[in-house]
């Protein structure tokens, strides 16, 4: 059994039709699959970080503010 191949130039502007299983995941499926990946991993990642640093104390600005107004309506 034999066979024999050839091969030419379409003069047609059309393009030949290609399985699906020629194309790439690229362009079957688009960026999509990459963000919901990097997007998930970025939500562990900060749930993580913040797991390891606790939020910080908030300021004392406040007792400050009222020492100050204190001493002001002692004079």
């Amino acid at each position: 059994m034999s066979c024999a191949c050839s091969s030419r130039l379409s003069s047609s502007p059309v393009t030949a039709a290609a399985p699906p299983s020629a194309e790439t995941v690229w362009l079957r499926i688009g960026y999509t699959l990459e963000t919901i990946a990097t997007s998930r991993c970025g939500l562990v990642s900060a749930i993580a970080i913040a797991a390891r640093r606790p939020a910080p104390p908030p300021p004392i600005t406040t007792m400050l503010c009222w020492a100050v107004i204190a001493l002001v309506h002692a004079s």
